[in-house]
């Protein structure tokens, strides 16, 4: 995985002198004008080009070509027996918040537990927990939980302060 910057700062003018950035025209010799940044700021942002944007893109079309490879090794062990064959397109239930389900038949939990909220995020099976979430504070990384984990007929899942539409039950084909 690359480590592509993420400290990218905006230019923050300085608001006691100015309220829009400013520019002075220079006339050029062969009659055209230049125009320069002659703002007063208070921080300088960052300068985002081609090259950023390339390594950016480079990286995306790799974690792209990483899931699609996954996926096929998935469908591969599934095909061959030594996975379960689940239905990934039509989940029999999306868990949200705080939520509950009572397997009818056996199923898999999978997924990724990430609190939706500050706090602690949990999954328990018939009581026990089974996975953890965490988020300290807004807009920072957190602990999470990835669920692959078969629920017996009549077990009860729940969860506790998950994030919505990232945890889902799957029906075996």
């Amino acid at each position: 995985m690359s480590n592509l910057p993420t400290n990218y700062v905006d230019d923050v003018l300085n608001a006691d002198v100015n309220t829009r950035r400013k520019y002075q025209m220079i006339q050029n010799g062969d009659g055209t004008v230049s125009l320069v940044d002659v703002t007063d700021y208070d921080t300088v942002g960052s300068s985002i080009g081609a090259a950023q944007v390339n390594a950016q893109n480079i990286q995306i079309n790799q974690n792209t070509d990483d899931i699609d490879t996954l996926n096929q090794q998935l469908i591969a062990l599934e095909r061959g027996g030594a996975m379960p064959n689940l239905n990934y397109d039509v989940p029999i239930k999306t868990l949200n918040g705080n939520d509950s389900y009572t397997a009818t038949a056996t199923c898999y939990l999978v997924g990724t537990v990430i609190s939706g909220a500050l706090g602690a995020a949990t999954v328990s099976i018939d009581g026990t927990q089974v996975g953890f979430g965490y988020l300290a504070a807004a807009n920072t990384a957190g602990s999470e939980s990835q669920m692959f984990l078969r629920v017996e007929t009549g077990s009860i899942v729940t969860t506790s302060n998950c994030m919505n539409n990232a945890l889902h039950i799957l029906e075996v084909l």
